[in-house]
Protein backbone atom coordinates (compact mmCIF):
# COMPACT_ATOMS: atom_id res chain seq x y z
CA UNK A 1 0.00 0.00 0.00
CA UNK A 2 1.17 3.46 -0.60
CA UNK A 3 -0.53 6.57 0.81
CA UNK A 4 -0.74 10.52 0.85
CA UNK A 5 0.99 11.71 2.75
CA UNK A 6 1.25 15.92 4.67
CA UNK A 7 4.55 16.07 2.85
CA UNK A 8 2.51 16.37 -0.39
CA UNK A 9 0.35 18.63 0.99
CA UNK A 10 0.24 22.62 0.61
CA UNK A 11 -0.32 23.43 4.47
CA UNK A 12 0.76 27.05 4.21
CA UNK A 13 -2.86 29.44 6.01
CA UNK A 14 -4.35 26.06 5.86
CA UNK A 15 -6.44 25.03 9.13
CA UNK A 16 -5.97 21.22 9.82
CA UNK A 17 -8.11 19.03 10.61
CA UNK A 18 -5.96 16.37 12.09
CA UNK A 19 -7.12 13.02 13.80
CA UNK A 20 -4.82 12.03 16.86
CA UNK A 21 -5.06 9.09 19.26
CA UNK A 22 -5.50 10.86 22.92
CA UNK A 23 -6.71 7.51 24.51
CA UNK A 24 -3.85 8.13 27.21
CA UNK A 25 -4.15 5.76 30.22
CA UNK A 26 -5.30 7.98 33.45
CA UNK A 27 -4.74 7.41 37.36
CA UNK A 28 -7.52 7.83 39.35
CA UNK A 29 -6.04 11.82 40.18
CA UNK A 30 -6.84 11.69 36.30
CA UNK A 31 -2.87 12.23 35.78
CA UNK A 32 -1.70 11.16 32.86
CA UNK A 33 0.58 7.42 33.56
CA UNK A 34 1.73 7.45 29.82
CA UNK A 35 2.02 10.01 27.54
CA UNK A 36 3.79 8.20 24.86
CA UNK A 37 0.81 8.36 22.49
CA UNK A 38 0.87 11.81 22.87
CA UNK A 39 5.01 11.94 21.93
CA UNK A 40 3.89 9.92 18.93
CA UNK A 41 1.88 12.64 17.40
CA UNK A 42 4.09 15.81 18.04
CA UNK A 43 6.35 15.08 14.79
CA UNK A 44 3.19 15.86 12.69
CA UNK A 45 1.56 18.57 14.86
CA UNK A 46 5.06 20.52 14.39
CA UNK A 47 5.89 19.39 10.77
CA UNK A 48 1.83 21.07 10.55
CA UNK A 49 3.05 24.23 12.53
CA UNK A 50 6.29 24.50 10.58
CA UNK A 51 4.85 24.66 7.19
CA UNK A 52 2.18 27.14 8.09
CA UNK A 53 -0.26 25.37 8.69
CA UNK A 54 -2.69 25.07 11.77
CA UNK A 55 -3.58 22.19 13.72
CA UNK A 56 -7.47 21.54 14.88
CA UNK A 57 -7.21 18.19 16.68
CA UNK A 58 -10.11 16.08 16.54
CA UNK A 59 -9.61 12.42 18.64
CA UNK A 60 -11.12 10.51 21.69
CA UNK A 61 -10.65 9.28 25.04
CA UNK A 62 -12.33 6.10 26.45
CA UNK A 63 -15.55 4.21 25.53
CA UNK A 64 -18.44 7.22 26.30
CA UNK A 65 -21.74 6.17 25.23
CA UNK A 66 -22.43 8.91 23.27
CA UNK A 67 -23.02 11.66 26.11
CA UNK A 68 -20.20 13.89 27.77
CA UNK A 69 -18.47 12.08 30.95
CA UNK A 70 -15.74 14.51 32.59
CA UNK A 71 -13.30 11.61 33.01
CA UNK A 72 -13.19 11.29 29.12
CA UNK A 73 -12.95 14.76 28.15
CA UNK A 74 -9.89 16.11 26.49
CA UNK A 75 -9.34 18.85 28.92
CA UNK A 76 -7.28 16.11 31.03
CA UNK A 77 -4.89 16.06 28.08
CA UNK A 78 -4.49 19.77 27.75
CA UNK A 79 -1.74 20.31 29.75
CA UNK A 80 0.11 17.90 28.66
CA UNK A 81 -0.40 18.77 24.82
CA UNK A 82 0.98 22.16 25.76
CA UNK A 83 4.12 20.98 27.17
CA UNK A 84 4.81 18.52 24.78
CA UNK A 85 4.05 20.87 21.79
CA UNK A 86 5.76 24.40 23.39
CA UNK A 87 3.22 26.42 22.08
CA UNK A 88 -0.70 27.41 23.01
CA UNK A 89 -3.43 25.21 22.67
CA UNK A 90 -7.13 26.72 22.57
CA UNK A 91 -9.45 24.47 24.43
CA UNK A 92 -12.84 24.06 22.54
CA UNK A 93 -15.88 22.25 24.73
CA UNK A 94 -17.75 20.94 21.86
CA UNK A 95 -16.28 18.62 18.56
CA UNK A 96 -18.44 20.35 16.15
CA UNK A 97 -21.15 23.46 15.82
CA UNK A 98 -21.04 26.79 15.79
CA UNK A 99 -18.24 27.26 19.02
CA UNK A 100 -16.07 24.96 17.26
CA UNK A 101 -16.24 26.68 13.93
CA UNK A 102 -15.67 30.42 15.50
CA UNK A 103 -12.75 28.31 17.25
CA UNK A 104 -11.08 27.45 14.24
CA UNK A 105 -11.83 30.05 12.52
CA UNK A 106 -9.78 32.38 14.79
CA UNK A 107 -6.77 29.97 15.11
CA UNK A 108 -4.09 31.96 14.59
CA UNK A 109 -0.38 30.46 12.90
CA UNK A 110 1.26 28.29 15.91
CA UNK A 111 -1.97 27.97 17.46
CA UNK A 112 -3.42 24.40 18.24
CA UNK A 113 -7.29 23.89 18.43
CA UNK A 114 -8.01 20.69 20.64
CA UNK A 115 -11.54 19.83 20.13
CA UNK A 116 -13.50 17.58 22.73
CA UNK A 117 -13.92 14.33 22.96
CA UNK A 118 -16.19 12.87 19.60
CA UNK A 119 -17.28 10.25 20.71
CA UNK A 120 -19.64 12.49 22.94
CA UNK A 121 -21.40 12.25 19.84
CA UNK A 122 -23.54 8.98 18.80
CA UNK A 123 -23.54 10.49 15.10
CA UNK A 124 -19.07 9.66 15.70
CA UNK A 125 -19.45 6.28 16.27
CA UNK A 126 -22.70 5.58 14.08
CA UNK A 127 -20.66 7.12 11.05
CA UNK A 128 -23.30 9.03 10.23
CA UNK A 129 -22.60 11.27 7.10
CA UNK A 130 -24.11 14.46 8.72
CA UNK A 131 -21.48 14.46 11.37
CA UNK A 132 -18.70 14.21 8.65
CA UNK A 133 -19.99 17.20 7.09
CA UNK A 134 -20.11 19.15 10.29
CA UNK A 135 -16.54 17.86 11.30
CA UNK A 136 -15.25 18.94 7.42
CA UNK A 137 -16.46 22.90 8.32
CA UNK A 138 -13.31 22.98 10.71
CA UNK A 139 -10.36 22.92 7.82
CA UNK A 140 -9.17 22.91 4.77
CA UNK A 141 -7.89 19.85 4.90
CA UNK A 142 -7.69 16.41 7.02
CA UNK A 143 -5.04 14.60 7.86
CA UNK A 144 -5.36 11.03 9.74
CA UNK A 145 -2.64 10.44 12.22
CA UNK A 146 -4.37 7.89 14.43
CA UNK A 147 -2.97 4.35 13.23
CA UNK A 148 -3.99 2.70 16.22
CA UNK A 149 -7.79 4.00 14.96
CA UNK A 150 -7.43 2.95 11.87
CA UNK A 151 -9.42 0.19 11.67
CA UNK A 152 -12.71 1.77 12.51
CA UNK A 153 -15.25 4.15 10.74
CA UNK A 154 -15.53 6.43 12.98
CA UNK A 155 -16.53 9.76 11.02
CA UNK A 156 -13.21 11.13 12.69
CA UNK A 157 -11.11 8.73 11.30
CA UNK A 158 -12.79 7.31 8.00
CA UNK A 159 -16.13 9.15 7.32
CA UNK A 160 -14.60 12.93 7.18
CA UNK A 161 -11.89 11.99 4.62
CA UNK A 162 -14.41 11.47 2.01
CA UNK A 163 -15.54 15.25 1.68
CA UNK A 164 -11.86 17.02 2.26
CA UNK A 165 -8.86 16.84 0.47
CA UNK A 166 -7.35 14.00 3.04
CA UNK A 167 -3.30 12.87 3.78
CA UNK A 168 -1.58 10.57 6.21
CA UNK A 169 0.45 11.87 8.80
CA UNK A 170 3.95 11.16 9.43
CA UNK A 171 3.06 8.68 12.17
CA UNK A 172 0.71 6.70 9.99
CA UNK A 173 3.16 6.91 7.12
CA UNK A 174 6.11 5.54 9.07
CA UNK A 175 3.48 2.56 9.94
CA UNK A 176 2.69 1.73 6.63
CA UNK A 177 6.37 1.78 5.41
CA UNK A 178 7.26 -0.54 8.06
CA UNK A 179 4.24 -2.66 7.92
CA UNK A 180 4.54 -3.29 4.04
CA UNK A 181 7.86 -4.71 5.02
CA UNK A 182 5.91 -7.33 6.68
CA UNK A 183 3.20 -8.25 3.57
CA UNK A 184 4.62 -6.75 0.58
CA UNK A 185 8.64 -5.70 0.41
CA UNK A 186 10.05 -8.98 2.29
CA UNK A 187 13.53 -10.07 2.82
CA UNK A 188 13.92 -13.49 3.79
CA UNK A 189 13.83 -15.75 5.55
CA UNK A 190 10.92 -14.71 7.23
CA UNK A 191 9.67 -15.12 10.64
CA UNK A 192 6.12 -14.54 12.39
CA UNK A 193 6.02 -15.26 16.40
CA UNK A 194 2.59 -15.62 17.17
CA UNK A 195 0.96 -15.77 20.91
CA UNK A 196 -1.47 -14.29 22.93
CA UNK A 197 -4.49 -16.21 24.55
CA UNK A 198 -7.09 -16.90 21.33
CA UNK A 199 -6.36 -18.55 17.98
CA UNK A 200 -9.93 -17.48 17.35
CA UNK A 201 -8.96 -14.36 16.82
CA UNK A 202 -5.67 -14.61 14.64
CA UNK A 203 -7.07 -16.99 12.25
CA UNK A 204 -7.16 -13.96 9.51
CA UNK A 205 -3.67 -13.13 10.53
CA UNK A 206 -2.48 -16.53 10.80
CA UNK A 207 -4.07 -18.08 7.01
CA UNK A 208 -2.44 -14.11 5.58
CA UNK A 209 0.76 -14.90 7.24
CA UNK A 210 1.50 -18.08 6.19
CA UNK A 211 1.66 -17.20 2.31
CA UNK A 212 4.28 -15.04 2.97
CA UNK A 213 6.23 -16.57 5.71
CA UNK A 214 8.87 -19.45 5.96
CA UNK A 215 8.55 -20.28 9.65
CA UNK A 216 6.03 -20.07 12.19
CA UNK A 217 6.77 -20.02 16.18
CA UNK A 218 3.79 -20.65 18.36
CA UNK A 219 3.13 -19.65 22.12
CA UNK A 220 1.21 -17.89 25.00
CA UNK A 221 -1.91 -19.82 25.84
CA UNK A 222 -3.39 -20.61 21.96
CA UNK A 223 0.10 -23.28 21.86
CA UNK A 224 -2.30 -25.26 23.97
CA UNK A 225 -5.22 -25.51 21.45
CA UNK A 226 -2.66 -26.22 18.93
CA UNK A 227 -1.08 -29.13 20.91
CA UNK A 228 -4.84 -30.19 22.21
CA UNK A 229 -5.67 -30.55 18.62
CA UNK A 230 -3.12 -32.88 17.81
CA UNK A 231 -4.01 -35.07 20.85
CA UNK A 232 -1.60 -34.27 23.09
CA UNK A 233 -2.58 -34.25 26.88
CA UNK A 234 -2.29 -30.16 28.04
CA UNK A 235 -3.90 -30.45 32.08
CA UNK A 236 -5.26 -28.06 32.96
CA UNK A 237 -3.81 -25.71 30.39
CA UNK A 238 -5.95 -23.45 28.66
CA UNK A 239 -7.69 -24.01 25.34
CA UNK A 240 -10.43 -23.14 23.11
CA UNK A 241 -11.82 -26.44 21.93
CA UNK A 242 -14.34 -25.15 19.73
CA UNK A 243 -11.02 -24.10 17.46
CA UNK A 244 -9.52 -27.21 17.63
CA UNK A 245 -10.48 -27.56 14.01
CA UNK A 246 -9.24 -24.15 12.74
CA UNK A 247 -5.75 -25.05 14.52
CA UNK A 248 -6.23 -28.45 12.23
CA UNK A 249 -6.77 -26.32 9.39
CA UNK A 250 -3.93 -23.87 10.12
CA UNK A 251 -0.89 -26.70 10.83
CA UNK A 252 -2.51 -28.38 7.05
CA UNK A 253 -1.99 -25.08 5.08
CA UNK A 254 1.08 -24.46 6.61
CA UNK A 255 2.42 -27.85 5.46
CA UNK A 256 1.03 -27.41 2.23
CA UNK A 257 3.41 -23.99 1.51
CA UNK A 258 6.03 -25.68 3.55
CA UNK A 259 5.99 -23.49 6.41
CA UNK A 260 7.84 -25.14 9.21
CA UNK A 261 5.42 -24.66 12.71
CA UNK A 262 7.57 -24.37 15.48
CA UNK A 263 5.33 -25.55 19.12
CA UNK A 264 6.80 -25.46 22.27
CA UNK A 265 8.94 -27.86 23.62
CA UNK A 266 7.69 -27.62 27.57
CA UNK A 267 6.70 -25.38 30.07
CA UNK A 268 7.14 -23.60 33.17
CA UNK A 269 3.57 -23.59 35.67
CA UNK A 270 2.05 -24.71 38.33
CA UNK A 271 1.06 -28.08 39.33
CA UNK A 272 -1.87 -28.21 42.25
CA UNK A 273 -0.48 -25.00 43.47
CA UNK A 274 3.42 -25.76 43.19
CA UNK A 275 5.74 -24.27 40.75
CA UNK A 276 6.33 -27.49 38.58
CA UNK A 277 8.17 -27.43 35.29
CA UNK A 278 7.37 -30.32 31.97
CA UNK A 279 8.22 -31.38 28.76
CA UNK A 280 5.04 -30.65 26.36
CA UNK A 281 4.64 -34.54 25.74
CA UNK A 282 4.43 -34.99 29.86
CA UNK A 283 1.81 -32.44 31.29
CA UNK A 284 -0.04 -34.21 33.99
CA UNK A 285 -4.12 -33.37 35.18
CA UNK A 286 -2.92 -31.05 37.53
CA UNK A 287 -0.77 -28.90 35.54
CA UNK A 288 -1.09 -25.40 33.90
CA UNK A 289 1.39 -24.00 32.07
CA UNK A 290 2.27 -20.62 31.92
CA UNK A 291 5.51 -19.76 29.92
CA UNK A 292 7.72 -21.35 27.78
CA UNK A 293 10.69 -23.22 29.34
CA UNK A 294 14.27 -22.92 28.41
CA UNK A 295 14.18 -25.82 25.77
CA UNK A 296 11.69 -24.02 23.47
CA UNK A 297 13.26 -20.59 24.23
CA UNK A 298 16.67 -22.07 22.62
CA UNK A 299 14.55 -23.59 20.15
CA UNK A 300 12.76 -20.25 19.33
CA UNK A 301 15.96 -18.56 19.01
CA UNK A 302 17.38 -21.47 16.72
CA UNK A 303 14.90 -20.63 14.13
CA UNK A 304 15.34 -17.45 14.34
CA UNK A 305 18.71 -16.28 14.03
CA UNK A 306 19.12 -16.12 10.01
CA UNK A 307 15.77 -14.48 9.58
CA UNK A 308 15.95 -11.41 8.00
CA UNK A 309 12.33 -10.39 8.59
CA UNK A 310 10.59 -11.31 12.25
CA UNK A 311 7.43 -10.20 13.16
CA UNK A 312 5.79 -10.69 16.65
CA UNK A 313 2.25 -10.68 17.86
CA UNK A 314 1.29 -12.13 21.23
CA UNK A 315 3.04 -12.73 24.37
CA UNK A 316 4.73 -16.12 24.69
CA UNK A 317 3.71 -16.71 28.77
CA UNK A 318 2.05 -15.03 31.09
CA UNK A 319 4.82 -12.14 31.22
CA UNK A 320 2.91 -9.87 33.74
CA UNK A 321 3.22 -12.49 36.11
CA UNK A 322 6.82 -12.92 38.23
CA UNK A 323 8.37 -15.77 37.08
CA UNK A 324 6.53 -16.64 34.12
CA UNK A 325 7.86 -13.62 31.90
CA UNK A 326 11.35 -15.31 30.83
CA UNK A 327 10.24 -16.61 28.03
CA UNK A 328 8.98 -13.38 26.40
CA UNK A 329 11.80 -11.59 27.67
CA UNK A 330 14.36 -13.76 26.29
CA UNK A 331 13.10 -13.85 23.27
CA UNK A 332 12.92 -10.19 22.97
CA UNK A 333 16.21 -9.78 24.13
CA UNK A 334 17.44 -12.77 20.92
CA UNK A 335 15.37 -10.30 18.31
CA UNK A 336 17.47 -7.32 19.15
CA UNK A 337 20.67 -8.97 18.58
CA UNK A 338 19.49 -10.45 14.96
CA UNK A 339 20.15 -8.51 11.91
CA UNK A 340 16.05 -9.16 10.72
CA UNK A 341 13.88 -6.38 10.39
CA UNK A 342 11.86 -6.68 13.57
CA UNK A 343 8.65 -5.66 14.48
CA UNK A 344 5.99 -6.25 17.03
CA UNK A 345 2.13 -5.14 17.81
CA UNK A 346 -0.74 -5.88 19.95
CA UNK A 347 -1.41 -3.98 23.16
CA UNK A 348 0.27 -7.35 25.01
CA UNK A 349 2.82 -7.19 22.59
CA UNK A 350 3.85 -3.89 22.89
CA UNK A 351 3.87 -4.10 26.83
CA UNK A 352 6.15 -6.73 26.82
CA UNK A 353 8.76 -5.69 24.23
CA UNK A 354 8.67 -2.28 26.65
CA UNK A 355 8.79 -3.59 29.84
CA UNK A 356 11.68 -6.25 28.93
CA UNK A 357 13.69 -3.50 27.86
CA UNK A 358 14.05 -3.91 24.36
CA UNK A 359 11.70 -1.95 22.66
CA UNK A 360 14.07 0.47 21.52
CA UNK A 361 16.24 -2.30 19.98
CA UNK A 362 13.70 -3.21 17.53
CA UNK A 363 13.09 -1.91 14.17
CA UNK A 364 9.54 -0.99 14.47
CA UNK A 365 6.90 -1.21 17.47
CA UNK A 366 3.28 -0.61 16.33
CA UNK A 367 0.72 1.81 18.41
CA UNK A 368 -2.06 -0.58 16.80
CA UNK A 369 -3.72 -3.15 18.26
CA UNK A 370 -6.63 -4.17 16.23
CA UNK A 371 -5.31 -2.01 13.53
CA UNK A 372 -2.04 -3.86 13.37
CA UNK A 373 -4.02 -6.99 13.25
CA UNK A 374 -6.19 -6.03 10.32
CA UNK A 375 -3.33 -5.19 8.75
CA UNK A 376 -1.26 -8.58 9.09
CA UNK A 377 -4.83 -10.00 8.05
CA UNK A 378 -4.63 -8.44 4.31
CA UNK A 379 -7.79 -6.39 5.25
CA UNK A 380 -8.83 -2.93 4.37
CA UNK A 381 -8.18 -0.44 6.70
CA UNK A 382 -11.57 2.27 6.38
CA UNK A 383 -8.90 4.70 8.08
CA UNK A 384 -6.49 4.16 5.18
CA UNK A 385 -8.67 3.87 2.62
CA UNK A 386 -9.38 7.04 1.50
CA UNK A 387 -5.96 8.34 1.93
CA UNK A 388 -4.73 5.70 -0.17
CA UNK A 389 -2.30 6.11 -3.60
CA UNK A 390 -4.51 3.59 -5.70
Amino acid sequence: MKIRTIRQSELENKKVLLRIDLNVPFDKQMNIVDDSRLKSHVPTINYIIKHGGSPVIVSHIGRPKGIPEDRFSHKHVLKKLVELCGTKVIFCESTVGSKAERAAGLLKKGEILLLENARFYPEEKNAEESFCLKLSKLGNIFVMDSFASAHRKDCSVAGVAKFMPSYGGLLVEKEVNALEKLVGNIKRPYAAIIGGFKVSDKIKVLENLIKKIDVLLIGGAMAFTFLAAKGIKTGQSIIEKESFEDAEKIMAYADEKKVKIILPLGFSGYENGTLAYYKTDKMPAGFKGLDIDMETVNLFKDNLKDSKTIVWNGPLGVFEEKGFEKGTFLIADAITKSKAFSAAGGGDTSAAVRLSGCAEKFSHISVGGGAFIEYLSGNILPGLENIEIK
